[in-house]
């Protein structure tokens, strides 16, 4: 099965993941070979409707041209690559979350840019995305591509620092070049909802989440906003601690608090609002 988004091509090569293992697949540029064979065309036919050359009817050069539109076909910038069959592996392996769910699709696309523009130059990216509830799949996939000869990796690290620690110590053991990517600019910690509508005029909900810096608190509440924002929402009202080691966001029935850790111990939400009901934010998510 392929897909193909932006130019670039994505060919499914193991497809069962929600049950088994994780979905790896491959982005690569669009071929004249892959054109050809999409649209049952020979690839000499191509070439002479793209040279303006030789007998060719207009309905075939009408379908070669639209083809090549639809896939944003360029010829072939550095053609000694593909003449010497150079290719350039880079490994994703990734996540898919709910709780994050900006963050693959941010990574994907990023990916499909650096693919068409470096397609030419014999880019290639294997691409494998586990479900963050089971990290360890992501060993796995390190482990197959490796066995592919893959030396370059991108790696989204899950919640589990165990199991990313491995996998960074197996790829060191063989030498490979790493990236690490983080999602946390964006995703607080130890988030908790309180429900406060029977305790309260102040609001019905209390959501309360931790940030490691004064920099992730105000990229924390600039998310939070624009999230808010796209459902209709404003902030009545915007606090914030001069030293940004909290901000306090007022959306009427839902009170956002973003605190670094020590400020968080201090004002201690939690005891002080003992009595509140502890949502489920897994469950939340879901619905």
């Amino acid at each position: 099965m392929t897909i193909e988004t932006g130019g670039v091509i994505i060919k499914l090569t193991r497809v069962n993941f929600e049950k088994e293992s994780a979905c790896m697949e491959t982005a690569a540029r669009m071929t004249l070979e892959a054109i050809a064979a999409e649209i049952g065309i020979s690839r000499t036919t191509i070439y002479k409707v793209l040279k303006n050359k030789g007998n060719v009817s207009e309905k075939t050069k009408a379908t070669v041209i639209a083809a090549l539109e639809k896939y944003h076909y360029v010829q072939n910038k550095n053609a000694r690559n593909l003449a010497l069959n150079r290719q350039y592996t880079i490994g994703y392996v990734g996540f898919q979350s709910r709780s994050a769910n900006y963050f693959s699709p941010e990574v994907r696309k990023g990916i499909s840019e650096a693919v068409k523009e470096f397609g030419d130059d014999g880019l290639h990216v294997l691409i494998a995305e586990a479900l963050l509830e089971e990290p360890w799949r992501q060993l796995q996939e390190v482990e197959d591509m490796l066995a592919k000869g893959v030396g370059s990796f991108l790696l989204a690290s899950s919640d589990d620092k165990e199991v990313t620690e491995k996998i960074l110590q197996r790829l060191a053991e063989e030498d490979c070049q790493v990236v690490l990517l983080s999602r946390d600019s964006k995703k607080g910690g130890e988030i908790k909802v309180l429900r406060t509508e029977e305790l309260t005029t102040l609001a019905d909900y209390f959501v309360i989440c931790t940030a490691g810096s004064s920099t992730q608190i105000k990229a924390l509440s600039e998310a939070c906003e624009e999230a808010m924002e796209k459902h209709g929402e404003r902030p009545h009202h915007v606090e914030g601690h001069r030293g940004g080691t909290w901000v306090l966001m007022d959306f009427s029935s839902v009170v956002v608090h973003i605190f670094d850790d020590e400020a968080r111990k201090f004002y201690d939400l939690e005891r002080l609002w003992g009595d509140a009901v502890q949502e489920d934010v897994e469950e939340m998510l879901q619905q």
